[in-house]
């Protein structure tokens, strides 16, 4: 009984066998038997398989032994790593879907990178995923390409709508600045807009961009002059923030999500600490949206 017989069957009778049994092996391939089983056949239960691409194969059987304890292992989910139920349909931790998560290389596509590889100051990707959680496919890479020098990035999403972008991926700081700014824009741009609305002839946007932009270049000169001066400010502020976010977006954002994988990784309660930092708040995203669209009017209207 020099070999190991944990978890193997008897060629003959196939039953398992265990370390007090009084076992022999094939001289040619190697099988287990009960000593009892061999002499009553009188050779290898397995005879009629030697020499073909059948024959027993010890090495074969512990592959398969492994193959089996693999998956039976408990579900544990890809993203942030917690033993989870069989049934679990979302990660009660991080909020991957079925349960699982879903590995990076198989969101990505077209990227294949280790989950434990570095994207900076130790941070890993399996880290930063869950912190991130939608559009792996576009941020991951872009992280990852951007290195520690690289500041400038382009964010289209981040361009058209930067507060309520920054504030989707809870980067509440920078989406309040830039709400403010945004909105300081709107409030000096509402003179010039209500300045137009009065003039002579103007009935309303329904007649379109191209009818109405002629109207206002045919009627400029009845415009207040400091209306237009604020108006022009207002614009070049709006387009520089729209600028800001679209260039500079994924730099703030890869910093947010390093900062806050290593709040995460420090942290008591890690579970909380994921909730509260990583994912998305689209909550934030409509209050931030709101808040530019009507806190304008609703101050210029007691000013």
């Amino acid at each position: 009984m020099s070999l190991n017989t944990n978890e193997k069957k008897c060629a003959v009778c196939s039953a398992y066998l265990f370390e007090d049994d009084d076992i022999v092996h094939c001289p040619v391939c190697g099988a287990p038997h009960h000593r009892d089983c061999y002499k009553s056949v009188g050779h290898c239960g397995l005879e009629d398989l030697h020499g073909t691409e059948n024959q027993y194969n010890p090495k074969n059987e512990n592959e398969e032994s492994s193959a089996e304890k693999e998956e039976t292992k408990p579900a544990v989910c890809a993203f942030c790593g917690q033993s989870l139920a069989e049934d679990t349909q979302f990660c009660p931790y991080c909020g991957s879907p079925n349960g699982r998560g879903v590995p990076f290389d198989r969101l990505s596509g077209f990227v294949h990178v280790d989950d434990n590889a570095e994207i900076e100051d130790g941070v890993t990707i399996k880290e930063a995923a869950p912190i991130v959680f939608t559009n792996l496919s576009r941020y991951i890479p872009r992280f990852m390409k951007m290195g520690k020098e690289k500041k400038s990035s382009w964010n289209w999403a981040a361009f058209f709508l930067p507060y309520g972008w920054s504030a989707f991926r809870k980067m509440y700081s920078a989406s309040w600045a830039l709400s403010l700014l945004m909105i300081i824009s709107n409030l000096l741009t509402l003179p010039c807009s209500l300045a137009i609305t009065r003039l002579p002839g103007f009935t309303d946007l329904s007649r379109g961009s191209a009818v109405l932009a002629r109207f206002i270049l045919e009627n400029l000169d009845k415009i207040d002059s400091l209306a237009l001066i604020l108006a022009a400010v207002g614009t070049l502020l709006n387009l520089g923030v729209m600028l800001f976010g679209g260039i500079f977006g994924d730099y703030l954002y890869k910093k947010h999500v390093l900062r806050a994988a290593k709040e995460i990784k420090v942290s008591d309660d890690k579970e909380t600490a994921l909730r509260k930092k990583g994912g998305v708040n689209i909550f934030a995203f409509m209050l931030s949206l709101a808040a530019v669209s009507y806190l304008p009017s609703l101050i210029f209207a007691f000013i």
